[in-house]
Formats: structure tokens, C-alpha cells, sequence
């Protein structure tokens, strides 16, 4: 990472081993990804990743 204009910005890619890991090295603190990170419509990663699996798995108990 390099300091831009008052920002960090990562020079190259870099994979976290988990959300939550990732949140917390952007903002600096303890942080729960899956409710920190949001898509352009304001979706949370539980959202998007979790409550569709969980749904899927409800109905296949039916």
C-alpha cells in the first residue's frame, strides 16, 4: 500500500483470508465484513452470499 493524496491505496492485489480481515485493514479496526462491505445497492455480503444460500437450503428441506 502507498499513501495517494491523503489515501491508501493497494499498489497491487492482495487476497484477505477472510471479509472480515479485509474490513479491518481498511478501516483500521476490528470490523464484520459481512455487514461492512456493500454492493452499489447498499446489500451487505450476508445479504447477497449468505441469506440466498440459506433460503435455497429452507426450500430443499420443504
Amino acid at each position: 500500500m502507498e499513501e495517494r493524496d491523503g489515501e491508501y491505496i493497494f499498489t497491487q492485489d492482495f487476497l484477505f483470508s477472510s471479509p472480515s480481515t479485509a474490513a479491518a485493514v481498511v478501516l483500521g479496526r476490528s470490523a464484520n465484513g459481512w455487514i461492512e462491505w456493500k454492493d452499489d445497492h447498499g446489500q451487505t455480503l450476508s445479504n447477497v452470499y449468505r441469506a440466498p444460500a440459506e433460503s435455497n437450503d429452507a426450500e430443499s428441506d420443504e
